[in-house]
C-alpha cells in the first residue's frame, strides 16, 4: 500500500486548492450550496478555532488569541440557530489568511474574537468598511424565520473578528479582495499562493446567512477582518444522560432486535486502520449502536443493507451518522461522501446522514475540503469521547431523519 500523503504537501499543492475553490465557486454560480443550520453552543465556536489553529500558529511561531466579547454574557447567548460548518468555513478562510500574512512579520499576533448584538451591527460597530450590503438569504429565511417555532423575537446578530498584524493592504488592493479570482496584488499569488477565492467565498457564505463582512487596514500595521450573520436563540437538544442519546421522537420497538437495541443512536465508523477502528467502536458502544467499514465503498454496500436505502423500507438496521476517515485505499472519504449527497439528492438513499470527517491533525485546507465535500462536522485525531458526543448529538438531533 502506498503511504498516505503528508498534510503539508497536500496543504501546499497549490493546482488542488484550486480547483477545490472552483468547484465551490460551481456551487455558488449554480445555487446549490445550502445554508443548514443545527442548534450550536456558540462558545463551541471559539472552543473549535482554538483547537483547530493550535498546531499551526505554534509552527509559524505566530500566537493566536481567542477571546469571548462581554457582549454575549449580557445577552446571555448560548444556543443559537446557525450552519456551523459553513461558520468554521468563513472563519478558516480569515485565519488561513492572517497567518498567511503574519508569519514572517516581526509581530505576530492575530487577535480573534466573537460577540453578539440584537440590533444589526452597522460598520461603526465593528470598525470596519463593509464591501457589499446583503438581506437576509433566501435559504436561511426558508429553513429558519418561516418556522413557527422560531420566532423573530429571538433573532439576533453574532458577529467575528479577526485581527492580525500582517502586512496590511493599501486602499487600491482593498478595492478588489473580495473579487472573484482576485487578490490584492500581482504578487500575492507568487509569494502566499492561493487562489483569489478564499474571500469571495466568505463574502458569499455571509451574504446566504444574512450578514456582511468588511475589513479594516493600514498598510505595514495589519488588517482586522469582520463578519456577522443572522441567527435566532433556540433551545439546547435535549439529552438522556443516562444513555447518551438524544431523546427523539422516535418509533421505533423498544425491544431488540439483531442484538441491536431499537431507539438508540447508529453510528458507521468508516476507517480504514484496523486498530483505531476496534478501539472506537469500544468506546462508542457504550453510548450507541455501531457498525463499521474499513472504505468508503464498503460504507456504501453497507448502506444500501440498511433502513435509509429507499429501496429497503422494512430492513431493522439503519444508520443516523457516519465517522468518516478521509483517506483510505479503495475509496476516500471525501469521494464516499460526495456520493452519499449524491445518492440523498436522487432519492437513493432517505433524508440527511450526518457525516463527521475524522483525521489525525487535520490543517484547516482539509476541513474546508472535508465540508465542501458533504460532510457536516470535523474532528482531529487523537480525541477525547467526551468532545465527540456532543457532535454526533448535535447533528442527529438536527437530521431528524425518520426511520
Amino acid at each position: 500500500m502506498l503511504p498516505k500523503p503528508s498534510y503539508d504537501s497536500l496543504a501546499n499543492n497549490r493546482p488542488k486548492r484550486i480547483v477545490d475553490d472552483i468547484l465551490v465557486l460551481s456551487k455558488l454560480d449554480s445555487n446549490l450550496l445550502q445554508i443548514c443550520p443545527s442548534p450550536v453552543e456558540a462558545m463551541t465556536i471559539l472552543r473549535n478555532v482554538d483547537k483547530m489553529f493550535e498546531a499551526e500558529a505554534a509552527r509559524e511561531c505566530v500566537d493566536i488569541a481567542v477571546k469571548a466579547d462581554e457582549s454575549l454574557a449580557k445577552m446571555s447567548v448560548d444556543w443559537l440557530l446557525l450552519d456551523h460548518g459553513r461558520i468554521d468555513q468563513i472563519l478558516i478562510n480569515l485565519i488561513t489568511n492572517a497567518i498567511k500574512f503574519t508569519k514572517n512579520r516581526d509581530i505576530r499576533n492575530i487577535n480573534i474574537c466573537m460577540g453578539a448584538s440584537e440590533q444589526r451591527p452597522s460598520e461603526t460597530d465593528l470598525a470596519v468598511n463593509f464591501d457589499v450590503d446583503f438581506t437576509l438569504g433566501q435559504s436561511m429565511r426558508d429553513s429558519i424565520y418561516d418556522t413557527p417555532e422560531f420566532a423573530v423575537d429571538n433573532e439576533i446578530f453574532l458577529w467575528f473578528a479577526v485581527q492580525d498584524t500582517g502586512r496590511g493592504i493599501t486602499d487600491e488592493e482593498k478595492s478588489r479582495i473580495f473579487g472573484r479570482f482576485a487578490q490584492a496584488s500581482p504578487r500575492t499569488y507568487t509569494e502566499y499562493g492561493g487562489s483569489g477565492l478564499g474571500l469571495y467565498i466568505s463574502h458569499s457564505l455571509v451574504g446566504l446567512q444574512g450578514g456582511e463582512i468588511g475589513v479594516a487596514t493600514k498598510p505595514g500595521v495589519g488588517s482586522t477582518f469582520s463578519f456577522f450573520v443572522k441567527t435566532t436563540r433556540c433551545p439546547a437538544p435535549v439529552l438522556d444522560v443516562t444513555h447518551m442519546s438524544i431523546v427523539a421522537n422516535r418509533t421505533r420497538d423498544p425491544t431488540k432486535t439483531n442484538g441491536s437495541a431499537k431507539g438508540r443512536i447508529s453510528v458507521l465508523i468508516v476507517e480504514d486502520n484496523l486498530l483505531n477502528q476496534r478501539v472506537l467502536k469500544k468506546q462508542l458502544s457504550k453510548h450507541y449502536d455501531v457498525s463499521t467499514a474499513d472504505h468508503g465503498q464498503e460504507a456504501l454496500d453497507f448502506l444500501k443493507t440498511t433502513r435509509n436505502w429507499s429501496q429497503q423500507p422494512h430492513v431493522d438496521k439503519y444508520v443516523d451518522v457516519i465517522l468518516m476517515d478521509l483517506e483510505m485505499p479503495v475509496m476516500g472519504g471525501l469521494e464516499c461522501s460526495r456520493t452519499i449527497r449524491d445518492l440523498q439528492r436522487s432519492n437513493f438513499l432517505r433524508g440527511h446522514i450526518p457525516i463527521i470527517a475524522v483525521s489525525a491533525n487535520a490543517r484547516p485546507e482539509q476541513i474546508n475540503e472535508a465540508l465542501e465535500a458533504g460532510m457536516d462536522d470535523a474532528i482531529s485525531k487523537p480525541f477525547r469521547i467526551p468532545d465527540l458526543v456532543p457532535k454526533i448529538e448535535r447533528l442527529v438531533h438536527s437530521a431528524k431523519a425518520p426511520h
